[in-house]
C-alpha cells in the first residue's frame, strides 16, 4: 500500500510542450521595432531545465533544440545549436550551484551567459559569411536576462502543478 505518496511525472512530459511553444516564439516574426529586443525564450527554458533536472535535459537536448530552430528559421545549420549548447554547457559546468543563487545573481549570470552565446554565434556566423556587422546584442541580452525571473517562476509553477519531479537514480536514495 502506498499511503499519501503522490505519483511524480517525468520532466520530459512538461519539457517537450514548452519546447514547442518556445520554438514557435523563436520563429515568429516581430515588428522591426521589437526585433532587436526579442528574448531568447528557448535558452531560458533550457537553462531552467538543465538546473532543475540535469540528468534528463543536458547539452544534447540543447543541441537538438538549436538544430530544430536552425531548420525552421533557415539559418546556417548548427549556428543556433552551437550557441544553445554553449550556454547550457556554461551553466551546467561552471555554475553548479546556480539554483541556490539569489534571483538577482541568476539574472546577471543568465545575461552574461546569453551574451557570450550570442557573441559566439555572431563570431561563427561571421566566419562562415552569414552575418552583418551591425549586430546589436545588448537589447536582446537585457530582455532575455530580465525575463529569466518570470520564466523560472512559470516553469517552477508548472512543475509543481503537473507533479513533475527530477529523475533520481537508485544511488541517490
Amino acid at each position: 500500500m502506498q499511503g499519501n505518496t503522490e505519483q511524480k511525472h517525468s520532466t520530459l512530459m512538461l519539457f517537450f510542450p514548452m519546447l514547442f511553444v518556445c520554438v514557435m516564439f523563436e520563429i515568429f516574426r516581430l515588428p522591426e521595432v521589437l526585433d532587436p529586443y526579442r528574448p531568447d525564450l528557448l535558452s531560458l527554458l533550457l537553462i531552467f531545465f538543465v538546473v532543475y533536472d540535469p540528468r534528463r535535459i543536458h547539452m544534447e537536448m540543447a543541441w537538438l533544440s538549436g538544430l530544430i530552430v536552425d531548420l525552421l528559421s533557415g539559418s546556417p545549420l548548427g549556428l543556433n545549436a552551437l550557441s544553445l549548447a554553449l550556454q547550457v554547457y556554461l551553466i551546467a559546468s561552471q555554475f553548479r550551484r546556480f539554483g541556490i543563487f539569489a534571483r538577482w545573481q541568476q539574472v546577471i549570470v543568465v545575461g552574461l551567459v546569453n551574451f557570450l552565446g550570442q557573441v559566439f554565434g555572431f563570431w561563427v556566423g561571421h566566419i562562415i559569411g552569414q552575418t552583418a556587422y551591425e549586430a546589436n546584442f545588448v537589447g536582446h541580452t537585457l530582455t532575455t536576462a530580465l525575463l529569466w525571473v518570470p520564466m523560472a517562476l512559470l516553469c517552477a509553477m508548472l512543475c509543481r502543478s503537473f507533479a513533475v519531479a527530477p529523475r533520481k537514480d537508485e544511488q541517490d536514495d
